[in-house]
């Protein structure tokens, strides 16, 4: 039986409701999958800066601002945590990388943004033959470096076909038994 890992957090909810979904959906297909969730939050506690700070997770941070409604600030916060996401990068793909070396897997899907590159990073320093997807569940990309990145094998996304703005990125998934060079 092949294992699969999805990475989701808790950050607005959508993303964790996503990755129960699938592992439901999969696991009703016996024999197929040993289905895993990881939860990235809880992987990065120990690196969590803001955590550090005022004691409160990134994420429950943006679970408060989304039910007090103070959504007037969002674009600036997001700024401000692609610029933690890139400063804490090294970090990130350190943890990780010791993650996936415990913890081996086929394949790697993840279902949240901002964080694919470290994925896809740790993964291949990590364990190389391991497959990366990413499943794009808000349906938008904010570039740079939101949901897609370069570092992706494979980009899945709920449209027919990439909108104009995203052309030179192929979206199509082919399965195979076959592991990757």
């Amino acid at each position: 039986m092949r294992k699969l890992t999805i990475v989701f957090f808790d950050a607005g909810g959508g993303h964790r409701n996503a990755a129960e979904a699938l592992k439901s959906i999969l696991e009703g297909h016996p024999g197929r999958w040993n289905v895993r969730l990881l939860n990235l939050q809880e992987q990065l506690d120990s690196i969590d800066v803001i955590r550090r700070a005022t004691g409160i997770r990134i994420q429950d941070g943006y679970n408060l601002i989304l039910r007090k409604g103070w959504t007037r600030p969002t674009p600036q916060l997001l700024v401000l945590l692609r610029v933690l996401v890139r400063l804490y990068h090294g970090r990130v793909v350190s943890v990780l990388a010791k993650y996936w070396r415990e913890n081996p897997t086929d394949l790697v899907l993840s279902v949240i943004p901002l964080f694919n590159r470290a994925l896809a990073e740790s993964i291949g320093h990590a364990a190389p033959q391991t497959a990366f997807a990413t499943l794009l569940t808000d349906l938008a990309d904010c570039p740079p470096h939101f949901w897609i990145e370069p570092e992706s094998e494979f980009l899945i996304c709920g449209r027919n076909a990439p909108s104009s703005r995203h052309s030179r990125w192929d979206t199509r998934i082919t399965a195979s038994s076959e592991p990757r060079a």
